[in-house]
């Protein structure tokens, strides 16, 4: 319970709300703006902090992205093993590149030597807060990820996503 808590109160999405909340009470404003680091072109972001219960541990993933302009964006994270089988940790690593009303992604979790996740993806925005898109898994079951995340096994989903 600590474990989970304490990733909470760490979590770049906590952090935001949290100075969200004191913005509000100070200056009465209402927006939320995810915490950044502007460096030159890019900004990167406060991490976010996650507690995964997994079939044999619990571990914490720690991940954040570094973006250039609304165009490409790169994310990497480990999620480190804690309680129970505390076997190596799992390395994610992606990007995601916009080219007019598409974006394509690809991200791959690799743990130790056996075969890697990969993950990729491509969606259109359908006007100015919308997209639909599919996304193609495969895997072998060796990572963390691929069993609690898509434990059916390699495959294909179509999503739509909204955008506030």
């Amino acid at each position: 319970m600590g474990l989970h808590a304490g990733s909470c109160l760490v979590s770049g999405g906590f952090v935001c709300l949290l100075a969200g909340a004191f913005g509000f009470i100070v200056n009465a404003d209402t927006a939320v703006a995810p915490l950044g680091l502007r460096i030159g072109e890019a900004t990167v972001y406060w991490p976010e902090a996650t507690t995964w219960l997994n079939p044999d541990n619990v571990s914490v993933l720690v991940s954040t992205e570094v973006a250039w302009s609304s165009l490409f964006r790169s994310w990497a994270g480990i999620d480190l093993p804690v309680l129970g089988n505390t076997g190596s940790p799992e390395l994610t690593v992606g990007s995601a590149c916009r080219l007019g009303i598409l974006m394509v992604g690809a991200e791959l979790t690799a743990r130790s030597l056996a075969f890697p996740f990969l993950k990729g993806s491509a969606e259109v925005r359908v006007g100015g807060r919308c997209s639909i898109g599919i996304e193609g898994f495969y895997g072998q079951g060796n990572t963390m990820r691929e069993l609690r995340e898509y434990p059916a096994g390699p495959g294909a989903a179509v999503f739509l996503r909204a955008r506030l």
